[in-house]
């Protein structure tokens, strides 16, 4: 299939056990999907505080794919993943203390993480174009939050915050956030997601989904839209880091009509925005500002560490970063916490969950981006939910696999590998 093409879902092979399976699988999809989009505040209370529904939702779905012999354990992953544990136990004896919640949260989120459940390419595809719908889905509730702020007062809107009692509630996240300090005005979160920036995130994921699997710019303009309306920078720069990879699915035409509306838009930037575009780049280097506790001030404090071997071997601890105003990255969480040894093996478990057999390498790279750079966390079920339902968890099965019957001989692992055609887009 050509680049300039879009995918058609196949339905030359269904996957085994027929229409009951196909069923059972799409449930667990679609209650991901949910959980990772419109469900995002929600949570259950636990310990003192509400952890995201997502995670229950995750583990109850695949024991029941597991016990029904439609989930599988990826070897390579078990062993990756068995590492990271190990080496994580072994430093554990040699800090003075840790949080072992903090450490049940990493493992509730990433154990998942080494299953996969091999669909048809046509379920494939249907749930994505759920994701990227439930992401348009977002675009008109956007623009009449700044409808009402314009037309009735600023700050005005609807939330789910006034009706879902406080220790249903994600916390530690910013629902509301202003335009910007001291304004009247609140940039608009879509009423049901955790922060604008993750709002902006999903935008941008889904206009890559879009634009790799099914083609249609004028959905893809739409998301745009939406993506600008909500000024946020994250889903902006995920999204431009994605351009260059994306460039070979759009038509000539279209390419050239981007150029000029881009160029005409980098004008108005220069005619209008750039004290604010530096004000941007100077939170970098300004202690007082988000991007630089964001991007810069992690790295410090990991530095701090490298006074001797300790960093190699054990870290800190889980749960013993610096919380104030410093948002670690997975890796310099990682690091923080676990040590790097363990943290190389950690990494080396994701990139081979998401990239190995993955169906696109460009929503593969989409996601690890949005994953690793643009203010998640490893402790964040979130972000790893992301991760498992777009790229870890399903694969796409062809005519000459095996069916995936659970025999004496399988088991529960998964030893086939992921066959000619992955990674094709």
């Amino acid at each position: 299939m050509s680049a300039s093409q879009p995918m058609q879902a196949s339905r030359e092979w269904m996957p085994p056990h027929g229409a009951t399976r196909d069923r059972a699988i799409w449930f667990f999809f679609t209650l991901q999907l949910l959980a990772m989009t419109v469900f995002q505040k929600i949570g259950l209370p636990v310990g003192g505080i509400a952890v995201s529904i997502s995670v229950p939702l995750m583990w109850g779905g695949l024991a029941v794919l597991a016990l029904r012999g439609w989930a599988k354990i990826d070897v390579l992953r078990l062993l990756l993943f068995s590492a990271f544990v190990f080496l994580s136990m072994a430093g554990l004896v040699m800090v003075e203390s840790f949080s072992f919640s903090s450490l049940a949260l990493v493992a509730a989120i990433y154990i998942p993480m080494i299953f996969t459940v091999r669909i048809s390419e046509e379920l494939y595809l249907r749930g994505l174009r759920l994701f990227v719908n439930l992401a348009l889905l977002t675009v008109p509730i956007i623009f009449l939050q700044w409808g009402l702020q314009y037309a009735i007062r600023p700050g005005l809107w609807f939330n789910i915050e006034t009706i879902v009692p406080k220790s249903f509630l994600v916390p530690d996240y910013f629902y509301e956030r202003l335009v910007s300090y001291g304004s009247a005005w609140t940039k608009p979160n879509g009423i049901f997601f955790l922060e604008v920036s993750i709002l902006s995130q999903i935008l941008a994921l889904a206009v890559v989904i879009e634009l790799v699997c099914f083609r249609d710019v004028r959905r893809a303009l739409v998301l745009v839209a939406g993506l600008i309306s909500t000024t946020a920078g994250t889903g902006a720069v995920l999204l431009a880091l994605c351009v260059p990879f994306l460039l070979r699915y759009l038509s000539p035409r279209v390419l050239v009509a981007g150029i000029i509306f881009g160029i005409f838009g980098i004008l108005i930037v220069l005619a209008n925005g750039i004290p604010s575009v530096f004000n941007r780049l100077s939170e970098f280097s300004s202690q007082t500002e988000s991007g630089y506790y964001r991007f810069v001030a992690p790295f410090f404090v990991l530095g701090e560490m490298f006074d001797g071997s300790s960093v190699l071997w054990q870290g800190a601890g889980p749960g013993n970063a610096p919380k104030a105003l410093i948002v670690m990255l997975p890796f310099t969480k990682l690091v923080y916490e676990y040590g790097f040894i363990a943290s190389v093996f950690f990494y080396a478990f994701l990139i081979v969950s998401m990239f190995r057999g993955a169906y696109s390498f460009v929503i593969s790279f989409a996601v690890f981006v949005f994953y690793n750079l643009l203010g998640g966390g490893l402790a964040v079920p979130f972000y790893g939910e992301a991760v498992i339902v777009l790229t870890t968890l399903f694969r796409v099965a062809h005519e000459h696999e095996e069916p995936l019957r659970r025999s004496a001989s399988q088991g529960w692992f998964m030893r086939y590998g992921p066959g000619p055609g992955a990674q094709r887009r």
